[in-house]
């Protein structure tokens, strides 16, 4: 059975996990559908905001009592040396706002730097971020580039 600490951990790290893909996520709903179907964007806008909060949430309650194991945090499932980038991208080529200072709030968790990802480029885990960058540019003009490698 799961002390009381070690239960409020775990939880916290997955709501870190999950909240953060839940709005990702609705980020990537929100800018691949067409601009015709404005409500439903918006609805995904809608969403992002939520998560964001949630997980601001629970980025304050880690932080502030200290309710985190650093192995979790540094294991790089949370944020990488790549991700404000990768958000900087994102932002430009679809021309949706991020709440850039979530991840901020993330990195200050880990302290002392983002976990690097240099490590998950050579074993063929993460792409870079130049493919990113393009496919982050034709999602936003309606096209899926992979369907381009048929």
């Amino acid at each position: 059975m799961l002390s009381d600490y070690s239960y409020v951990q775990k939880s916290l790290e997955l709501n870190l996990f999950f909240l953060r893909i839940a709005k990702e996520h609705a980020f990537f709903i929100g800018v691949a559908l067409p601009a015709k179907n404005r409500d439903l964007i918006r609805e995904a806008e809608h969403f992002q905001k939520i998560f964001a909060g949630l997980l601001t949430e629970a980025i304050k309650i880690a932080g502030d009592g200290g309710v985190h194991s650093p192995e979790f945090l540094r294991s790089g499932q949370i944020v990488t040396d790549l991700t404000l980038e990768a958000e900087r991208l994102s932002e430009f080529y679809s021309g949706m706002p991020l709440n850039t200072e979530i991840t901020r709030m993330e990195l200050s968790l880990v302290g002392g730097g983002a976990p690097p990802s240099a490590g998950l480029a050579e074993r063929g885990k993460f792409g870079r971020l130049g493919g990113e960058g393009q496919y982050a540019e034709q999602a936003s003009h309606g096209r899926d580039p992979g369907l381009n490698r048929v």
